[in-house]
C-alpha cells in the first residue's frame, strides 16, 4: 500500500486538513465578495466605491487590445461612452 505524503491526505491529522480548508473555504468568500462589490460599483457607476476598489495602477486590456489605465477610463464612464448595465447573475447573487 503506497503511503500519502502530502499532509492533506494524511488521516492522522484530520484537523490540519479542515482548518486549511475552512481557510481556503473563508478566502474564497473573501474573494467573491470584493468582486461582487466590484460589479455592482461598476453598474450603479459609484465611482467612490471604484476609487476604493480598483488599484491606482490598474491598467485594463480590452478584448480589441487597447489598454487603458485607471485614469483613462473614468472620463469615458462618467460621460456614459463606456456603459455596464449587466453582469452574469452568477457574479452578483
Amino acid at each position: 500500500m503506497v503511503q500519502p505524503t502530502h499532509p492533506m491526505s494524511s488521516e492522522a491529522d484530520g484537523s490540519a486538513a479542515t482548518t486549511t480548508l475552512a481557510r481556503a473555504d473563508a478566502a474564497t468568500g473573501e474573494i467573491l465578495e470584493a468582486e461582487r462589490s466590484l460589479y455592482q460599483a461598476m453598474i450603479r457607476k459609484d465611482f467612490a466605491a471604484l476609487e476604493q476598489i480598483l488599484s491606482p495602477e490598474l491598467v485594463y486590456i480590452h478584448s480589441t487590445a487597447v489598454a487603458e489605465t485607471r485614469a483613462s477610463i473614468w472620463p469615458g464612464s462618467r460621460r456614459g461612452s463606456t456603459n455596464t448595465r449587466a453582469l452574469p447573475a452568477a457574479r452578483l447573487g
